[in-house]
């Protein structure tokens, strides 16, 4: 097992948990998306215009939070940074007689004055037929933010003029991006009769196979309520706008609620109190605008919707902890992950869901699985790889096999990161920096190649890492 090599370490001024790379590579499935380019090593080319990479796949969005003992209040704050290919000075590599790019994060646009932040998902733009052009300044990103007060806020990504290359520099100059809210809706009321640590937002995930034009969220809550956010009828953009539905998911704290990508009306929901559900939400009928309160300070119970949606699937026998994230395969239908305070990592086949696939000892508690961006086992034989932020364990890839065969499925750890100092909480993948004809953006051997990039963030020590795993057979 070769090291993964490190590239950066940015210092972060309040405690990070989210580190969340923009998906353009999913939006480009419905969405006709324009593209810029950038040089890489295969192409060897000093033409900045072959690669065909988005430049919104280079956004990384950093969120924060801070609870202040002494008062309780909660703060945050939500960045963008541009990943950047240097190629002068100590930032040039060299790998046999081909010159590297070394990557870089720069601080792009900043949201301060936030409340703690405890999840943060990219979505495009506009939310919903009634949005106005003028929303978001025409962006075509936003930033949705899942918030201590209950709120789920979406900062558009306005890109402004480029900012002039540094003295020296052969990378390409880097936009200039400004956040600007583009909606907000109180999302978590909470059950009835429960205080402001029971209307805590605390993951916010996006129907991505909906069009633009009927936008929908998924919004899990503190006291164990589920929301679920519709934009087809509006922008969204009013304060005290409440959830199209909220409902009594769960026991205790819901920290992880994923929309099926093959069955957008399926939802996934998983909880403190050991839970895995799956809910359809065909079965919920809107709830009826009238009555109700609840504005920005989160006060006030929702209404109970007309008709909850119908619970398809229980759990409690499988985790013997919370559970902390659910993670369905972007590429194989039928399968998911499942990540839990118990420190185990599980492979799922919604089909048959009495047992898991695999499981997988990770230590430290499994917060964050995410499925390596375009996976499926091709020609370099990575297989189907997991980026794990395993809490008091540092981030690990984790190879699952088998997927093919249910019965032979299994769950491994294939590498390990330990750079990090506090809790592991964000991490994804990188989705640039692809090659022409579209192969993979991680090789099996790839700590020496600049299209394999994740990003990692850890807790107290607030630090923001750039690496590559090496993905060694």
């Amino acid at each position: 097992m070769d090291d993964p090599r490190f590239h950066q370490e940015l210092l972060i001024d309040i405690n990070a948990d989210c580190a969340q790379w923009c998906p353009v590579e999913w939006a480009a499935r419905t969405t006709a998306v324009t593209t810029a380019t950038t040089t890489t090593a295969d192409d060897g080319g000093a033409d900045a215009d072959d690669d065909g990479d988005a430049p919104a796949n280079n956004w990384l969005a950093v969120a924060t939070y801070e609870l202040d003992e002494a008062t309780q209040t909660r703060k945050g704050a939500a960045m963008v940074y541009t990943l950047l290919h240097e190629r002068s000075g100590e930032g040039e590599e060299e790998q046999g007689d081909q010159r590297l790019a070394s990557p870089r994060l720069a601080l792009s646009a900043r949201a301060d004055g936030l409340p703690g932040v405890f999840d943060a998902q990219w979505v495009r733009l506009p939310l919903g037929a009634a949005a106005r052009e003028e929303e978001g300044g025409g962006a075509e990103w936003g930033l949705s933010l899942a918030l201590s007060d209950g709120r789920v806020v979406v900062l558009a990504v306005v890109v402004e003029e480029e900012q002039e290359k540094e003295s020296g520099s052969t990378s390409a100059p880097r936009p200039q991006l400004r956040l600007e809210p583009a909606a907000e809706w109180q999302a978590i009321h909470g059950p009835q009769g429960g205080d402001a640590t029971n209307r805590m937002a605390l993951m916010v995930a996006w129907d991505r196979l909906v069009t633009n034009m009927t936008a929908r969220a998924a919004v899990s809550g503190s006291g164990g309520t589920v929301a679920v956010l519709g934009s087809g009828g509006g922008s969204g953009n009013s304060e005290s706008e409440s959830p199209w539905t909220e409902w009594q998911a769960h026991d205790l704290e819901a920290w992880a609620v994923a929309f099926d990508p093959w069955r957008p009306p399926a939802l996934y929901t998983g909880s403190d109190d050991a839970s895995l559900k799956l809910w359809d939400l065909r079965m919920a009928r809107r709830r009826s605008s009238g009555g109700g309160s609840g504005g920005s300070d989160g006060g006030g119970a929702a209404p109970a919707p007309a008709s909850p949606p119908a619970l398809l699937l229980c759990d409690k026998r499988t985790h013997a902890a919370g559970v902390t994230c659910i993670s369905p395969h972007p590429s194989r239908e039928f399968i998911l992950a499942t990540g839990s305070y118990d420190e185990k990592a599980r492979l799922w086949d919604a089909r048959k869901p009495r047992t898991p696939l695999a499981e997988l000892d990770v230590g430290g508690g499994a917060w964050r699985l995410q499925w390596r961006p375009r996976v499926g086992g091709g020609a370099d034989g990575s297989g189907d790889l997991l980026l794990a932020a395993c809490m008091y364990n540092g981030f690990s890839v984790l190879r699952a096999g088998g997927l093919e065969d249910g019965d032979a499925a299994s769950i491994e750890v294939v590498e390990r990161y330990e750079a990090h100092e506090s809790i592991a909480y964000g991490c994804d993948w990188w989705r640039g920096g692809g090659r022409r004809g579209g192969s993979a953006p991680c090789s099996s051997s790839s700590a020496d190649d600049p299209r394999c990039i994740v990003a990692t963030a850890s807790f107290y020590d607030k630090r923001l890492h750039l690496w590559s795993p090496s993905l060694t057979q």
